[in-house]
């Protein structure tokens, strides 16, 4: 990291210049914002000189084959001192504690550092770096970066050797988070009721899932490496190769072909494939989805042989005609209806008798109409099979049709009617419908690692899947519910950043309660407090979806209506869950790497402070350029340093304001978290100034303060001011990275000013 080797160079060279004046360097060793440790290893290094006296001039073999005198020159290191930060880091109360339990920090993975930093310091080394495995002193598992530096001394040689300490464990569990999510979307993919392959442009598979070696009876062993060709009888091998050819010019395609099994046996499949792209938009290969289709073909197929049988006696047929679950009619060369089953007229609505007789297009609006006309006329005039999809208004419902017109000829084989057969296929469109949009929306998560680019690409388009008028998200965050986002309709009238307490928003507390989507169709109706919160934001029906982050709800999306009410289906809650559940691991995902981003932006920030405390002897000017990077690395609106004058706080240096505000005063009233900050000795936070008593109302309404952060500054034992960062424009929920960035900045400051 670059703020643990800057601070090395730092330590060193300040060493030199402070060594003669001991007060002053144990000042900056203690105020120091890493974890510092010194240790007296003296008495190692005079048993190292007598193992080399011995004749040892290999240690790294010696102590490989030697693990006591690992262990003798363990007991032989002495704690000279420590700084706070290490003292916070092993959980120690105090020196002395650290210094008890010292050797319980050492557990077998520390050996091999140890062993390591032995062989470099005896092989004439004056400084070492490694990462090391333990624990804390209330054993707790620590993974830590070390860096080890001899210093210059007048007494014994390795009298005194300076660590620094770097606390990597959050490294190790984002690895762990990141294989363990590997592991979950390979276990997705090898449970998934679909085959799924990919081959390389060699048409080989590269790849392939439990259920596609079931499809094809090939274990994965054999399948890896093997031609797409094996799969198919060679009098398909042109039809393979026009598929193939029409993927690697970038076509997608669905189709249905028949195959061959390792045993021989043949079957029929759907399959879905796409081209598999690089980062270059170069393809690489291809992706199959297959879904097994060998029982639907066999129904087919016997349906045909049934409806061809049926065709050689129509009075048979209009037997077996009434116990269909699909409405059938016959219709003459006029679209009269002659016919109809039991099915037909219950759907309609209107009995047998009223409906023979009818012209068939009557039946439908006039858009309707002329496709309905134009293929019966199709059917009559081709003699052929004639198959659309139709909407059509079942019972006051929207309902799609499949249409399958079958010509009739007469014994002299003139066409004289047709069989019309009408499937309901609304529940598959549904189905295939929220499965595609599912799809698509996971393309537009995993395309972003970035909360606003997340939400103005997902829930405008989640709002038209699910037809509502509006959405919005609210964050969870001090026992309210905090408006970060919301798309068209009337919840625009509402401000970002606006909070909700459960009792004003009642659907989202229900929501966060059953971890599952939480809908009101009619908002007119129900219990009354519920009925009088959503008639107060303007809400007639909603949908409300929890978002969670190891079980726990982080906030809610809120799918609104404010001029109808809305009937969510099955098919809708489970689209919402399934939606909730990818949100929630993409701003997972993005938390993370927002983290990581902040972490690395306020280390380089911290590095960049204490150079210029070291590079500059204008007091003045070294504060207004630490106060210009804290509020540039924070990313706050303004920072400011306060200093403690008399029974007021006068503002020294800011940032984000005008310059005229320095020498500002501020009684004790009006500046209550540096109040609070003095009485306690310790940072305050608040998230949402408007409801909070720690801060004063008039001045955060004056100055426009929505949320704060400020910490204390010292001079010796005595606090004489504070830092504050405040956010302008919303409230702002302050990470822990922050704080603890906050807290070393302080130090650096009260440093600085010592």
């Amino acid at each position: 990291m670059p703020a643990i080797n800057h601070a090395k160079v730092v330590m060193a060279e300040t060493y030199k210049r402070l060594k003669k004046s001991n007060s002053d360097y144990q000042t900056l060793f203690n105020n120091a914002p890493i974890s510092l440790v010194e240790i007296d290893w003296s008495d190692v290094k005079e048993f190292i000189d007598k193992l080399r006296f011995s004749g040892v001039d290999d240690f790294d073999h010696h102590f490989e084959t030697h693990i006591e005198d690992i262990t003798h020159c363990i007991s032989l290191i002495k704690i000279i001192t420590v700084n706070d930060a290490a003292l916070d880091l092993f959980k120690a109360n105090d020196i002395e504690g650290f210094k008890r339990g010292v050797g319980k920090m050492f557990t077998e993975d520390s050996f091999g550092p140890f062993k390591n930093q032995l062989v470099a310091f005896a092989n004439g080394e004056l400084s070492y770096e490694d990462k090391n495995e333990g624990i804390d002193l209330e054993g707790n598992h620590q993974a830590a970066k070390i860096t080890a530096i001899v210093l210059e001394t007048n007494n014994k040689p390795w009298s005194r050797v300076l660590y620094s300490v770097e606390d990597i464990t959050w490294k190790k569990e984002f690895q762990r988070f990141k294989e363990e999510n590997e592991r979950k979307y390979e276990q997705l993919l090898q449970t998934a009721d679909e085959g799924i392959g990919i081959s390389d442009l060699s048409s080989r598979f590269t790849y392939v899932n439990k259920k596609f070696t079931e499809i094809t009876g090939y274990s994965s062993d054999e399948m890896i490496g093997m031609s797409i060709f094996k799969l198919f009888d060679e009098d398909k091998e042109d039809e393979i190769k026009e598929h193939i050819k029409r993927r690697f010019s970038g076509i997608s395609e669905r189709y249905e072909i028949e195959g061959v099994r390792k045993d021989g046996t043949k079957g029929w499949v759907l399959l879905s494939a796409s081209p598999i792209y690089d980062e270059a938009g170069q393809i690489t290969g291809s992706l199959g989805m297959v879904t097994e289709i060998t029982g639907r073909k066999m129904a087919e197929q016997a349906l045909k042989e049934k409806e061809e049988k049926l065709l050689e006696s129509e009075q048979l047929y209009r037997m077996l005609s009434e116990n269909s679950e699909n409405v059938i009619a016959i219709v003459n060369k006029k679209l009269d209806i002659t016919f109809l089953n039991d099915r037909g007229s219950k759907r309609l609505g209107k009995s047998v008798a009223e409906i023979i007789g009818m012209n068939a297009c009557e039946l439908y609006d006039k858009k309707t109409f002329s496709k309905v006309k134009r293929n019966f006329e199709k059917a009559f005039r081709s003699g052929r099979e004639v198959v659309y999809t139709i909407k059509i208004d079942v019972k006051e419902v929207k309902r799609w049709v499949e249409v399958r017109i079958v010509p009739i000829e007469n014994n002299d084989g003139k066409i004289t009617s047709c069989i019309a057969t009408s499937y309901d296929i609304t529940d598959l469109r549904e189905e295939k419908f929220f499965s595609e949009s599912l799809n698509e929306i996971n393309d537009l998560l995993n395309s972003s690692l970035n909360f606003k680019k997340i939400f103005k690409n997902v829930l405008p388009r989640a709002t038209e899947i699910l037809g509502t008028e509006s959405s919005a998200f609210f964050e969870r965050g001090n026992n309210a519910w905090i408006l970060r986002y919301h798309r068209q309709g009337d919840s625009s009238k509402l401000p970002v950043g606006q909070s909700f307490t459960d009792k004003e928003l009642p659907i989202a507390s229900i929501a966060a309660k059953t971890k599952l989507a939480f809908s009101v169709e009619d908002a007119s109706q129900g219990e009354q407090f519920r009925r009088e919160a959503m008639e107060k934001m303007g809400i007639r029906s909603a949908l409300m979806l929890p978002l969670t982050r190891s079980d726990k709800v982080i906030g809610v999306v809120c799918f609104c209506n404010h001029t109808k009410t809305q009937q969510f289906t099955e098919r809708q809650l489970d689209f919402s869950n399934k939606f909730a559940a990818s949100l929630s691991l993409s701003f997972e995902n993005a938390r993370l790497y927002k983290k990581e981003r902040e972490e690395n932006k306020l280390s380089l920030a911290l590095n960049e402070i204490n150079s210029a405390i070291h590079l500059h002897n204008d007091l003045d000017k070294v504060l207004d350029e630490i106060i210009e990077k804290v509020g540039n690395a924070f990313g706050c609106d303004v920072c400011a340093l306060n200093m403690r004058t008399g029974d007021h706080w006068v503002v020294k240096n800011i940032f984000g304001m005008p310059r005229e505000i320095v020498g500002s005063s501020f009684s004790d009233d009006e500046a209550r978290t540096a109040v609070l900050t003095h009485e306690t000795k310790k940072t305050v936070v608040v998230n949402d100034a408007l409801n909070d008593d720690r801060i004063n109302v008039d001045v955060a309404n004056k100055y426009g303060i929505r949320s704060c952060i400020t910490a204390p500054i010292f001079m010796g034992d005595s606090m004489i001011g504070v830092i504050d960062c405040l956010n302008r424009s919303a409230t702002y929920t302050f990470s822990k990275t922050q704080i603890d960035y906050l807290n070393k900045i302080a130090a650096s400051i009260s440093f600085a000013l010592n």
